[in-house]
């Protein structure tokens, strides 16, 4: 358990250096040596899941991890020079010099395309001196596994430094423990290192992924979110082809598919040709907080390399396997384009752009009327669900339909007495809501196993009285419902605060009336619960339903993990079950309660009725919702959620898991269901 320690508080034995603390900073301390209380230095204190080790295990940890701290006191470069490393508390504690600047992520302005390519490839230099350093026994790399725009830092000097190097142990122990590392919410971190696993290009990816939030000034989230979408380079940074398939070849999701080390990565920037780096603007990076307008330190060897560089280059045979080509068909065509586009004339281009507008004009009137033929809508009765090929020419971005044939009726009726939900396509694009009945009892709710996170503890037993819940996750036709009855609204239904806008399932509402609701905000998911005359679940309402009634389970199918056969998770590639985006509802009816309520596990996260806690002590002990503040403050509180979305990792799906947002937060994997309670 981490602790924390407060102004003024001496660390460290007796036997040992000792040590004051003079202030907090930015997930470290500033501490001073008792003995010499005007200098000052930074103090990292390293925790590591032990409550469950025994006491032989602890020392085998300790010792593994001290001797992969100490490997860092042999470096001279890149990190502040350590003076000192011991244990006290179950902390490692880690102290080295204190170093002036700021790091990546306070940067107020976009780098330029030029300043990230050279920045990228000064860092990947770094990278390669550190990966050089080889353990004697097992040959093993340094890698340093946690290079964010937080921890990669400019001196005043003009220098880099890469802070806080993660240790491989402290990596394995908390993906065997399923503990979340501190930071690791931050998806700059590579894919395999949530799976507990670590190699030099992990590296590689990380600073690459830090460079790219400094060129767009996004967060590593948003970055990471947009390019698996496909809307990074499209929308938010774009740059000559060259140069987008040398990136991504430095953050594919897929450590195997990546380049393998900081060398080739610099074979392969370096080789670009040259008109797919722009030149300098004015000013190269200037560091921030910095009054003097320093440029950035590039060594006169990149530079000379830069500026001799030619469109003949090619990339050596040696790394041709990393699909990078210096030239290309398409690149030529790309740079003819370019090069015709910039002798156009300002009036030529406005000429242009007005017939381009005027086709897109007949193009909708012609699809308006297309829409209006009813024999083009008229739903005929076996016909099979099919993708319109109008609407997008990406596969990315398509809508997938589900994979069987879906028949239709005239009636919508489903009984949930069926063990497997037979989801129509009337029933699916329909207003109406199937309840379940749900009979009241009394449950151990939360849990406190080894897989659990505090927020999920203490256990206690809840009453419930019986109550209705809606089948499935709310739609986007039955939403439009009430929209349609003025009783809920539309603003900022397609502005999400968590991924990709085309996502949100209001944005074409036409084609995406049987996805769940998502992109909504508390609000107004409270909104049309009360214009149905129910209310969103309480916690215990939706975990008792989740539990088949309260049994106690894991999943809703049963205590073992099925992952994506049974719920729409993110499997090991980060795609959704083969999918890209939440699915229709009930799509995967293995994975229902006994009762036949779809989705409780996956697809989208849920709001609940309840103010956001992080324990259960002193919550109620029956199901009403746990709420503390008056209505008129709702706006301010955070909700919670259950359920787990889409984008949730397969090996985290457990019923008890929970999390919470302000009520206006609004995501591609957040919805809705809701209760009717009986008196």
């Amino acid at each position: 358990m981490r602790i924390f320690w407060h102004i003024g508080e001496i660390i460290g034995d007796i036997d040992q250096r000792r040590y004051e603390i003079k202030a907090n900073l930015f997930q470290a301390y500033e501490v001073s040596p008792v003995e010499q209380s005007d200098i000052s230095y930074r103090l990292r204190a390293i925790d590591y899941p032990g409550n469950q080790w025994s006491k032989a295990q602890k020392e085998d940890i300790h010792q593994k991890l001290m001797r992969e701290a100490q490997r860092w006191k042999n470096i001279t470069f890149a990190i502040p020079k350590i003076i000192d490393l011991f244990w006290y508390a179950d902390q490692l504690c880690w102290v080295e010099e204190k170093i002036d600047g700021s790091p990546l992520s306070a940067i107020d302005q976009p780098l330029s395309i030029y300043e990230g390519y050279i920045l990228l490839i000064e860092l990947l230099k770094i990278i390669a001196q550190l990966h050089q350093n080889r353990e004697m026994i097992g040959n093993t790399p340094l890698l340093h596994l946690n290079l964010t725009p937080d921890s990669i830092y400019r001196s005043v000097a003009g220098d880099f430094y890469c802070f806080d190097p993660q240790l491989p142990t402290l990596i394995e122990l908390n993906y065997k423990t399923q503990r979340q590392m501190v930071g690791q919410s931050d998806i700059g971190f590579a894919p395999e290192l949530s799976r507990g696993r670590f190699y030099p290009n992990t590296d590689i990816f990380a600073v690459s992924m830090a460079v790219l939030s400094a060129m767009s000034q996004l967060s590593i989230q948003k970055v990471d979110e947009r390019i698996q979408h496909g809307a990074f380079f499209e929308h938010d940074l774009k740059v000559h082809t060259a140069l987008q398939k040398a990136f991504e070849s430095l953050i594919h999701f897929k450590a195997s598919e990546r380049i393998e080390s900081a060398e080739l990565a610099i074979q392969c920037l370096q080789n670009l040709p040259s008109q797919a780096i722009p030149p300098p603007i004015t000013n190269p990076y200037v560091s921030p907080k910095q009054d003097s307008k320093k440029e950035m330190l590039v060594d006169s060897t990149t530079l000379a390399i830069f500026n001799e560089r030619s469109a003949s280059q090619s990339i050596p045979s040696e790394i041709t396997e990393l699909n990078v080509e210096a030239i290309d068909r398409q690149e030529i065509v790309d740079s003819l384009l370019f090069s015709i586009s910039h002798k156009i004339k300002e009036h030529q281009k406005i000429i242009i752009f007005a017939l381009f507008s005027l086709s897109l004009i007949f193009i909708g009137i012609f699809l308006g009327q297309l829409n209006q033929n009813p024999t083009q809508v008229h739903i005929q009765t076996q016909v099979h669900i099919q993708t319109p090929s109008i609407i997008s020419s990406q596969p990315q971005k398509q809508i997938m339909p589900p994979k069987s044939s879906l028949t239709l009726e005239n009636e919508i009726e489903i009984d949930p007495k069926k063990t497997k939900i037979e989801v129509d396509q009337n029933y699916q694009k329909s207003s109406h809501i199937q309840w379940v009945n749900i009979k009241g009892g009394r449950f151990m709710m939360g849990a406190n196993d080894a897989f659990a996170y505090d927020n999920e503890k203490p256990t206690r037993f809840v009453e419930l009285k019986d109550f209705e819940i809606s089948q499935t996750e709310i739609t986007v036709a039955q939403y439009a419902k009430c929209v349609e009855e003025k009783a809920c609204d539309t603003q900022q239904l397609d502005e999400p605060d968590f991924g990709d806008a085309q996502l949100c399932n209001w944005n074409t509402q036409g084609d995406r009336k049987n996805m769940p609701m998502n992109c909504i905000s508390w609000l107004q998911s409270q909104k049309f619960a009360q214009w149905i005359k129910g209310d969103l679940p309480s916690e215990a309402e939706w975990e008792y339903a989740a539990k088949n009634q309260g049994e106690n389970l894991l999943y809703p199918w049963g205590n073992e993990n099925k992952g994506c056969k049974y719920a729409v998770l993110a499997d090991a590639q980060a795609l959704i079950c083969g999918y890209q985006q939440p699915q229709p509802i009930c799509s995967i009816p293995q994975g229902n309660t006994k009762q036949e309520l779809c989705d409780m596990i996956g697809n989208v996260w849920e709001w609940t009725a309840d103010e956001w806690h992080d324990h259960y002590l002193n919550a109620p002990l029956d199901a009403r919702p746990w709420n503390t503040h008056e209505s008129y403050q709702w706006d301010l509180v955070k909700r919670s959620v259950r359920g787990g979305g889409a984008f949730d990792d397969k090996d985290y799906p457990r019923i008890t898991r929970r999390n919470g947002y302000l009520p206006d937060h609004r995501s591609i994997n957040l919805g809705f269901r809701v209760v009717r309670r009986k008196n």
